[in-house]
């Protein structure tokens, strides 16, 4: 899997519209190609600041605590557009997808930090009832949900937990919340949660 890759999209009248994503896992060249391979970070930092794109950045055990660095080097590079996805477990044990409390509140400081830097940003993979105020900024649709989820006002909008995570965790970090109204995201956004096997 490259780290920078076009995109078509085939406009309503017909014409295609290209945009650029990058894959982005950390702020450092050493957390970004330690999942990417060497050399990955210089060269996805000169495609961005050429040209700019998107960002996602699937969140892992090795990364999800160090998200927060990346708001402040992407304000300074051409980013439209940030999207942070948990990794889902591929097999057990699986080193690579993190436990989605745990995770959590480095994400939502993540948030925090790209909020106050201007840049737009959603999650996707990490269920509303774990998203606290920025609820609203979470991917839909639902992906599976757990026993506790029976019932919850937000299930609708929730982007649930992979049927994977479920397998290997369990629910037992899920609960109720009231509804959420999320915010629009680019429409050609796909409420994508990556599993380990898909990562470089």
């Amino acid at each position: 899997m490259g780290t920078v890759r076009e995109r078509a999209r085939r406009g309503a009248a017909g014409t295609g519209v290209l945009w650029t994503e990058a894959l982005l896992f950390g702020a450092t060249e050493a957390l970004h190609d330690y999942h990417a391979g060497p050399g990955s970070f210089r060269a996805t930092i000169a495609a961005l600041r050429s040209h700019g794109a998107r960002v996602s950045t699937p969140v892992t055990r090795s990364n999800f605590r160090h998200l927060g660095e990346l708001p402040p080097l992407m304000s300074g590079l051409k980013v439209s557009f940030w999207r942070l996805a948990v990794v889902a477990p591929s097999r057990d044990p699986d080193p690579v997808a993190p436990r989605l409390a745990m995770a959590a509140p480095h994400i939502l400081r993540a948030l925090a930090r790209a909020e106050a830097a201007g840049l737009q940003a959603r999650v996707a993979g990490l269920p509303l009832c774990l998203m606290g105020p920025y609820a609203d900024r979470s991917l839909p649709p639902a992906t599976a949900a757990g026993e506790r989820c029976r019932g919850c006002p937000a299930a609708a909008d929730c982007s649930g937990v992979a049927p994977s995570y479920l397998d290997r965790f369990g629910d037992a970090e899920l609960r109720r919340r009231p509804a959420v109204r999320l915010r629009q995201a680019p429409p050609e956004l796909s409420p994508l949660i990556w599993s380990a096997s898909d990562l470089p």
